[in-house]
């Protein structure tokens, strides 16, 4: 897929929505350039057993005969399989305490969903695309935190002086902030140049977020725009997880690609919310 170069624009004092033009991420669920559906079938030693089965039976996906006794090991693997026939439960595979990462999770589910699919002849391409479904449901919520609190703000009280000086300060913080790096391209660059410093380029545009939240968060609310400012608040603190989780591209691909893809959803919320922040609040309070 060729990716798009995209920008994101802030419009000043708010003459139109915000315009995020995408840059299109790349379905890659490891490092190494793959897509789901390839990282699924890889099977390094072709020896007729995927890799990731190879790793939950404790073979190594590179050799095809893992054991001193020399068997095959498409023969050992479907020995394993009959003895977990009568019962496959997650504990069979390993336990909480065991899970390091999102990978390891959905490569966990993943072996438990097709082994016990297939056992009852119910593995068809529906069911596979409900299971895709749920997956990609799952991943939209990793790393979420729970959103601030009104608690959380300085409120003031809601006079008109008040609100002036507020929604001032706001559309200058707003207006102000010009993205320099789009995290997509970086991790699209990620997949052709696998280095530590093309990852590094995250911090920019992790700093840039993070001072924009920052900056929001000192502000001192009224009354009547702390649910908006919440809104906005919370939205952009989501797009913040979203880069974080880019950022374990390395240790974690499942938790990057997470990342990568919710990405887009989260800066619609913000755009959303900075909108809905001018016309619920802006219009009817100070025009």
């Amino acid at each position: 897929m060729i990716a798009l170069v995209g920008i994101i624009v802030f419009i000043v004092l708010y003459e139109r929505p915000i315009d995020v033009q995408k840059e299109e991420p790349r379905l890659y669920i490891a490092h190494s350039g793959e897509t789901l559906g390839e990282a699924i079938k890889r099977d390094t030693d072709n020896d007729g057993v995927p890799d990731w089965e190879e790793k939950l039976l404790n073979l190594d996906p590179n050799n095809p005969r893992t054991l001193q006794t020399g068997e095959d090991d498409a023969i050992v693997a479907e020995r394993l399989r009959e003895e977990r026939r009568i019962e496959v439960k997650l504990s069979e595979l390993t336990t909480d305490s065991d899970i390091v990462n999102e990978t390891d999770t959905l490569t966990r589910d993943l072996y438990v969903a097709v082994a016990s699919l297939s056992q009852e002849g119910e593995l068809n391409q529906t069911v596979t695309d409900n299971f895709t479904a749920l997956t990609s449901a799952h991943l939209a919520t990793i790393g979420t935190i729970d959103p601030f609190s009104k608690e959380e703000l300085t409120i003031i009280e809601n006079t008109q002086s008040n609100n002036e000086s507020y929604f001032l300060a706001y559309s200058e913080i707003i207006s102000s902030y010009k993205p320099t790096v789009h995290p997509v391209a970086i991790m699209n660059k990620l997949e052709e140049e696998e280095t530590a410093e093309v990852l590094r380029q995250l911090e920019t545009p992790l700093t840039e977020h993070r001072k924009l939240l920052q900056d929001l968060l000192a502000l001192s609310v009224p009354e009547d725009a702390s649910i908006y400012h919440l809104s906005v608040v919370n939205s952009l603190r989501n797009v913040i997880t979203s880069i974080e989780n880019m950022q374990y591209y390395f240790n974690d691909p499942i938790r990057a690609m997470s990342g990568t893809f919710s990405y887009y959803d989260h800066m619609a919320d913000f755009g959303n919310a900075v909108e809905v922040m001018y016309n619920e609040y802006y219009q009817k309070e100070l025009l």
